[in-house]
């Protein structure tokens, strides 16, 4: 009886092994940052975000840089699903102001705020991207996070 017991605690704790080494060796458990370059058609998109939505199922951004480069930090290990947003710069104007059209009421109508300006260089540098891509269920982008450092470029058409 002894014994019967002995081997039933061994077989629970080679069990419990045998699950944690599957999730060590899955990527399970524990956080990953992501970092890479981010392109469209072949040409670095210079500003705005990657979003990384993973088991939690909350966002994790990461700004994208001048050069196209991000980096998004404690992400859930596991499958993570990516978006990529690249909005307009140029504030909201309507006609005749310059920018997009104002869609928006004013805040305040008889004394409207004066749409922001933006340097040129920043309306130069900015990619459209197809709205799909803003989107983590519907960009298509995917990938599997393991603890520690992990790359993907995100090369988009």
């Amino acid at each position: 009886m002894r014994l019967a017991r002995h081997v039933l605690v061994f077989r629970a704790a080679l069990g419990l092994l045998g699950i944690a080494a599957l999730l060590f060796f899955s990527g399970c458990g524990g956080t990953g940052s992501i970092s890479g370059k981010v392109s469209y058609q072949g040409k670095p998109v210079r500003m705005g975000s990657v979003v990384a939505v993973g088991s939690d199922g909350l966002p994790h951004v990461g700004t994208i840089g001048d050069d196209g480069s991000y980096r998004i930090a404690d992400v859930p290990a596991g499958e993570v699903k990516l978006a990529v947003s690249s909005p307009d710069p140029r504030p909201r104007g309507g006609p005749g102001v310059g920018g997009r059209p104002n869609t928006d009421k004013p805040k305040n109508p008889t004394n409207p705020e004066p749409p922001q300006q933006v340097e040129p260089e920043t309306v130069k540098k900015w990619v459209r991207l197809p709205d799909k891509y803003a989107f983590h269920d519907q960009s298509g982008l995917s990938m599997r996070v393991n603890r520690g450092e992990n790359a993907k470029d995100l090369d988009l058409n």
